[in-house]
């Protein structure tokens, strides 16, 4: 059987010393007697797990998914495909501030950060959409036979979108100007 995992640092084994031995995926793998693939970057985000997994469902048995932060995203370079991976940081003052977590020092992308979790992100819809990517794998391993195992790896605040309709309207007020 041929395992294939996909996540952020968490399944990438980054707080590891040696992460290609060590890391959970490493493990489960070498209990199962199996072939595998980490595909896990630190920093990773759900549209990159998305991504990714889409191009692996025929070489692979049995996937792993754990799923990170839905305020992370990731873009694609169009002149060389270099994948870069946006990741927010919350301040003391709970506003959300791009973090520069990318592999090179590109002033265009810091700034696109910047200006993305200013101007336009909505933790709501992120959350919803994050909903929408797992229903959306769910389906596709469900298409084309294959099994799979999907974790949450990141807090994502649930305890705020999972309440009372009441509380959940009263909470969520501020990302929603049509209240």
């Amino acid at each position: 059987m041929k395992l294939y995992f996909n996540g952020c640092s968490f399944t990438y084994g980054d707080e590891l010393k040696s992460p290609e031995k060590d890391s959970w995926p490493s493990l489960v793998a070498s209990n199962l007697k199996s072939d595998f693939l980490n595909h896990a970057v630190s920093g990773g985000t759900n549209d990159r797990i998305i991504y990714k997994t889409l191009l692996n469902v025929k070489d692979y048995d049995y996937f792993f998914i754990a799923w990170t932060s839905y305020a992370r995203f990731t873009e694609y370079n169009p002149v060389d495909n270099f994948e870069i991976n946006f990741n927010p940081a919350l301040k003391l003052n709970a506003s959300l501030h791009y973090s520069h977590d990318l592999k090179e020092n590109y002033p265009k992308y810091k700034n696109y950060g910047e200006m993305y979790y200013k101007h336009w992100y909505n933790e709501l819809f992120e959350f919803k959409k994050w909903l929408q990517q797992i229903i959306l794998l769910q389906s596709f391993f469900d298409q084309h036979e294959k099994q799979y195992l999907m974790l949450n790896a990141f807090n994502n605040n649930l305890s705020r979108w999972l309440q009372p309709a009441d509380s959940f309207i009263e909470s969520t007020k501020r990302f929603n100007r049509f209240f």
